[in-house]
Parts: structure tokens; C-alpha cells; sequence
């Protein structure tokens, strides 16, 4: 596998996601931003193509958490606004989730349900 692609500068994109953007979309936009082909992204992160092929046209919508961090980590979005974005479109927690104690996503999901 490779390393991560480098940035260009500052954040990756500042706006919200399209409503209805799901993760074959977010994941063909950050490729493209990238300036990598689906063979490219796929040598990098070692996931075949024809895998990513499917994520991006929406056939493979939840891959594997170690296939969706890969992809996160070869497009450079670790740690971004982007990256929680890819994981909730996929169906995952955001990781900032996960970092709160039991107590505080709690309290997130209840007040959340209430709106």
C-alpha cells in the first residue's frame, strides 16, 4: 500500500454535502479531487478496482470499516469533516462519536432523536 495523497492546501472541500449525496458519490468526488483514477486508487490503497467500481456506483454501499479507512487514509481526508461525511453515508458512527463516554452519547443520541 501507499501513503496517503497529498493535499494541495487547506480543507478539501468547505461546503456541505448535496442532499442525497451517498458514499459512491462522496467517494467518486475525493477520488477525482485527488486526481486519481479508480486504478490509481485502487494500487494505492490495495483494494481491487472493480471493488471500488462497485462502491461508486452505489452497488457496494456499506464496504468493511478497514476498506472505508483505507480509502479515507490513500485520499488524504483522515481526521476531516469529509471523513465522518463518508462514514455516515456508509452507515457507521462518526468517530467523534466514539470518542464521547457512555454518558455523553447518551445524552448526543437522546437529543438528537428529538429532532
Amino acid at each position: 500500500m501507499v501513503g496517503p495523497v497529498p493535499r494541495t492546501g487547506g480543507t478539501r472541500l468547505s461546503t456541505t454535502y448535496p442532499a442525497g449525496e451517498g458514499l459512491g458519490a462522496l467517494v467518486r468526488r475525493h477520488r477525482t479531487l485527488a486526481g486519481l483514477s479508480q486504478t490509481a486508487l485502487a494500487k494505492a490503497s490495495g483494494v481491487d478496482s472493480a471493488y471500488i467500481n462497485r462502491i461508486e456506483r452505489g452497488v457496494q454501499a456499506r464496504p468493511s470499516t478497514e476498506v472505508l479507512e483505507t480509502l479515507i487514509r490513500v485520499l488524504g481526508l483522515d481526521g476531516t469533516l469529509e471523513a465522518e461525511g463518508l462514514r455516515i453515508s456508509a452507515g457507521y458512527c462518526p468517530v467523534a462519536i466514539l470518542a464521547l463516554d457512555s454518558t455523553q452519547q447518551t445524552a448526543l443520541l437522546t437529543l438528537i432523536m428529538r429532532v
